[in-house]
């Protein structure tokens, strides 16, 4: 069914390896494109925070800051700028 809910989704590489992914449909109607990217970004420090843990208990230590790719110049600029 039509619910105008977007869909957020991210791939983690480990070098040039992906050791995890998901695609996710939001829980609520972004108001805008930027909204919904800004949404998605905040998703996947979640599930990057998330995996750094589990790595961690792998025994794979990994202190550099992580990057995070995102296309939306509008939802990279609310995430520099937080009210």
């Amino acid at each position: 069914p039509l619910t105008r809910k977007s869909l957020s989704g991210f791939v983690v590489l480990l070098g040039n390896s992906p050791i995890a992914w998901k695609t996710k449909k939001q829980q609520t109607v972004s108001r805008s494109s930027a909204e919904a990217e800004y949404r998605a970004m905040g998703f996947t420090v979640k599930e990057l925070k998330w995996n750094r843990a589990l790595l961690s208990c792998f025994g794979i230590q990994h202190e550099d800051p992580i990057v995070l790719f995102c296309d939306s110049q509008a939802a990279l600029h609310i995430a520099e700028n937080p009210v």
